[in-house]
């Protein structure tokens, strides 16, 4: 009995956190909290430099920031990772034309790193 009583006891706090959770953040709220958590890191280490940047990337971002102007550019950036991204494999097409393996390899290794990219800016897309 006592057994289940330990088992079970996890799992009733980890829903009732999850069910009383903060909804997440998006667009440029989050962005100001990801910027007041680096630097409250920043003063805790006592980094004055990184601490001026900061402060003056959240100045900005809570004077000229709107989550249409945000989403705007992180649509402009998708657009420009998947450009990237068409430009690799049609590189890849020219070097598996070529047959040169080493040259091949070299290109599937850009590609991949592009398609990342773009599944990075995708994904920003939502944050």
């Amino acid at each position: 009995m006592k057994t289940k009583l330990f088992l079970a006891l996890p799992i009733v706090f980890l829903t009732f956190s999850f069910a009383h959770a903060e909804p997440a953040l998006k667009g440029c709220a989050a962005k100001k909290q990801a910027i007041e958590t680096q630097l409250d890191y920043a003063r805790k280490y006592n980094n004055s430099h990184q601490i001026i940047g900061l402060e003056k990337a959240l100045k900005d971002v809570s004077e000229n920031c709107t989550d249409e102007k945000l989403r705007a550019e992180r649509k402009a950036k998708i657009s420009e990772k998947t450009r990237k991204v068409s430009e690799r494999e049609a590189e890849l097409n020219d070097a598996k034309a070529q047959g040169n393996r080493k040259k091949i390899t070299k290109k599937m290794e850009k590609l991949e790193k592009a398609k990342q990219e773009l599944k990075e800016a995708q994904d920003e897309l939502n944050r």
